[in-house]
């Protein structure tokens, strides 16, 4: 039986997969936010993921723009700029022992 697959089949396996990571990296964060103030979960989670949903919907929006103008190529290297400006936040900001 061939296989057929479309741009939507792409998404649709590209976002089975980080999701599942997603949601890993997320109960990992929320419990080292849940330890600096156990007596404020309700607050923390409702702050961490309006900052989530913003930082997800920025960018869905930015790779949809970026596709449109430079196509794959472009969302690539969006998403190393992206990963370099974390590293080097966290380079910058990271508490030396």
């Amino acid at each position: 039986m061939p296989v057929t697959c479309s741009l939507h089949h792409a998404e649709s396996a590209f976002c089975l997969s980080p999701r599942a990571g997603s949601r890993r990296a997320a109960s990992t964060l929320q419990g080292l936010i849940y330890r600096v103030r156990p007596e404020a979960q309700s607050r923390l989670t409702a702050g961490y993921m309006i900052f989530y949903s913003i930082g997800c919907a920025t960018g869905s929006i930015a790779s949809t723009l970026i596709y449109a103008l430079a196509g794959w190529t472009g969302v690539c290297l969006l998403g190393a700029a992206a990963s370099a400006v974390a590293l080097l936040f966290w380079t910058l900001t990271r508490r030396l022992a």
